[in-house]
């Protein structure tokens, strides 16, 4: 689903509540560059699937690529941001193998979520945010994707974490 409009209330409660993936898109943007790359964000402690294979199946439609950010929490815990880095470069194994023209880079970056994808964003052409299926204490004004959303000057795709990849990615959840 795709809504055109501004960050309204109504725009980020259908995006947060839907049962499917919706691209929320700025009043005012210009069509953007779609050569821009497609950027997921992810905590590197939640499972990401989903918004992997959305932003991935964007990315390949598109024809550009993939840039995959992972808000790694502070600089100081060294071996937790190793491990969380690991995780998702594992992750993304599974991904490159089933998408292989589509080129993926990873950043880690310390602080919040939020800062991070919103720092990146500006040079992406979609954003993809993950958000919890079904009901979740988290889904409302303080979740990280009803944050971006509110602040983001480029289209933001938010992706339930129960969303499946189309069947030519090969990859179930």
């Amino acid at each position: 689903m795709r809504i055109s409009t501004g960050w309204s209330d109504v725009a980020q409660r259908v995006a947060l509540h839907a049962v499917a993936a919706v691209v929320v898109v700025p009043r005012g943007t210009p069509p953007g560059s779609r050569e821009a790359p497609v950027l997921v964000a992810v905590d590197g402690l939640h499972p990401a699937d989903g918004q992997i294979g959305f932003a991935l199946e964007a990315a390949e439609l598109r024809g550009t690529g993939l840039s995959v950010v992972l808000a790694a929490g502070a600089t100081s815990d060294y071996p937790g941001r190793q491990a969380r880095l690991g995780r998702l470069e594992d992750e993304l194994d599974r991904w490159r193998s089933l998408h292989p023209s589509v080129s993926i880079t990873v950043a880690v970056e310390g602080g919040h979520l939020v800062e991070s994808c919103l720092a990146a964003g500006t040079h992406a052409s979609l954003m993809v945010m993950g958000r919890p299926a079904g009901r979740h204490p988290r889904i409302g004004s303080r979740s990280v994707a009803s944050r971006v959303l509110r602040h983001s000057h480029v289209p933001v795709a938010v992706v339930p974490a129960d969303y499946v990849p189309s069947v030519r990615s090969g990859l179930t959840t």
